[in-house]
């Protein structure tokens, strides 16, 4: 089973390994020459074995960071790819399973001068 159900896992925190400078491609083909068909999409999602490489190292490197003795009062049990997927053989097929596409997840605040801003004009919190 690939996901575990995660909903009695209490608080705690994540790594999310992402391959920024993927080397994989994909392509986008028209299926027809009427503008109103769909183009075929091949995401190319891990057709280069660099991305999947990086991505493994990822997570052995989010294992290792998350095991550090600063993080000691938030650790609780590894939910993905969980404990049992540990071989570089199991972690790649983790990732084959699961590879998603991405988005840098932000956030905004208010700036000004009223009660509800959290910063000034001059860029201070």
């Amino acid at each position: 089973k690939i996901f575990q159900s995660a909903t009695s896992v209490d608080d705690g925190y994540t790594f999310q390994s992402v391959a920024i400078r993927s080397k994989s491609k994909g392509r986008v083909r028209l299926a027809s020459s009427n503008s109103h068909t769909r183009p075929i999409i091949d995401l190319g999602y891990l057709s280069n074995p660099c991305d999947v490489a990086t991505l493994r190292e990822g997570i052995k490197l989010a294992r290792v960071l998350g095991r550090r003795p600063e993080w000691r009062e938030f650790l609780g049990r590894e939910v993905y790819p969980g404990p049992e997927i540990q071989t570089d053989d199991q972690i790649d097929e983790y990732i084959r399973n699961t590879v998603h596409s991405t988005n840098a997840l932000t956030g905004t605040c208010r700036m000004g001068l009223g009660a509800d801003a959290v910063v000034s004009p001059d860029l201070k919190l």
